[in-house]
């Protein structure tokens, strides 16, 4: 990267996150438990003269060049979560941010639901608020980039992505509150065990669209509850009793979708307690129970991803798996012995390749 007017660049890595449990809980105020993984993005910025930011993608190339000033959104998919940033900046930091050159890539697979969005604005993020002495905190930093997926890309996502990237530690789980924000780290020790990812390499077009439709239905359900139980604020903490009472209200998409949120919030308070006992195996039967909840109750998995969770049942070795992400596509994650871990690859990747006829991609955490 051609420093330019200024000698001074700053390297920033942002890393990418597996969630362990509670997928789509986020929206919905629940507990969640991230950890960061050491495929990230990479950004490296300079100051640069003038009012006006350069930022080349390695990956995608089509060069951002414009204005500070200038917020409209571009027809470059990519684009928009650097200009959402960079609009946002310059509503509170108007004097401090000026001309800025970057260079990003990235080893995060795009649409394999390893958050490689969030991993993009928090970096950039990071890195503006390093270049110019914004002071801006890392609490205020996640808040910013969820308005930027919001605001510049139309994604009404939680905040845990942001989250997990910029408060996660290495070899730590974010056991994090997002109706509140409370959060504490707790340790990982896996011992003879192995998170294996495996990208299905498939994202389904309807993976926006019935993102957003959970969106609203979960919304609804709480809106239902709360027109007969006003002190609920968010699904994720409605008790299951309380639910079923409220069942002949909702129709049934609505109340499975509620049903699936509690049911995750549970499974999360077991898994926190499961972790710090080191009781692996019966973790293992916890992610195969989110997976049937996303799968038949919360509707967002599909076949590729059916099929990589239901194989592991017969493989040696594999103590659980569940799909991870928004769905439709993306990754599985996958609980696995050490010593097994070659076999499971190679047997899971044979047979995924002969069943849909294009490869999975393993991806061994470290």
């Amino acid at each position: 990267m051609s420093n330019g007017d200024n000698q001074h660049t700053i390297e920033i890595i942002s890393p990418g996150r597996i969630n362990i449990i509670g997928e789509h809980l986020d929206y919905n105020g629940g507990d969640v438990l991230p950890m960061p993984i050491h495929l990230a993005t990479q950004i490296q910025l300079a100051k640069m003269a003038g009012t006006t930011y350069e930022v080349d993608s390695s990956q995608f190339g089509n060069t951002l060049n414009r204005d500070l000033n200038d917020d409209h959104l571009s027809d470059v998919k990519w684009h928009n979560y650097v200009i959402g940033v960079v609009s946002e900046l310059m509503k509170i930091s108007t004097h401090k941010i000026k001309g800025f050159k970057a260079l990003i890539t990235s080893s995060i697979p795009i649409g394999s639901g390893l958050s490689s969005s969030a991993s993009l604005t928090c970096g950039l993020l990071r890195g503006l608020n390093r270049l110019f002495g914004l002071h801006i905190s890392k609490k205020d930093m996640a808040l910013i980039a969820q308005r930027v997926e919001h605001q510049y890309t139309g994604t009404p996502c939680g905040i845990m992505d942001q989250y997990a990237i910029l408060f996660g530690e290495k070899d730590k789980a974010l056991y994090l509150n997002c109706h509140t924000l409370e959060n504490k780290l707790i340790d990982i020790s896996l011992q003879d065990f192995q998170w294996v990812l495996f990208n299905s390499n498939v994202k389904h077009n309807l993976s926006d669209s019935a993102y957003e439709k959970r969106v609203f239905e979960t919304r609804t359900a709480l809106s239902i509850i709360q027109s007969q139980f006003p002190k609920y604020t968010h699904l994720a903490g409605v008790p299951l009793d309380l639910l079923k009472k409220c069942r002949k209200k909702m129709d049934d998409e609505v109340y499975k979708r509620a049903l699936y949120v509690i049911e995750e919030q549970n499974r999360v308070e077991q898994v926190v307690s499961l972790l710090t006992q080191n009781k692996f195996h019966r973790l293992g039967d916890i992610l195969y129970q989110s997976h049937q909840g996303l799968s038949s109750l919360y509707k967002v998995s599909c076949v590729e991803l059916d099929y990589l969770v239901d194989l592991t049942k017969s493989i040696d070795g594999v103590f659980g798996a569940r799909m991870m992400g928004g769905g439709f596509g993306g990754c599985t994650l996958n609980l696995v012995k050490k010593e097994a871990v070659e076999n499971v690859v190679k047997q899971l990747s044979d047979a995924f390749s002969k069943q849909f006829k294009h490869p999975c991609t393993p991806i061994i955490l470290q």
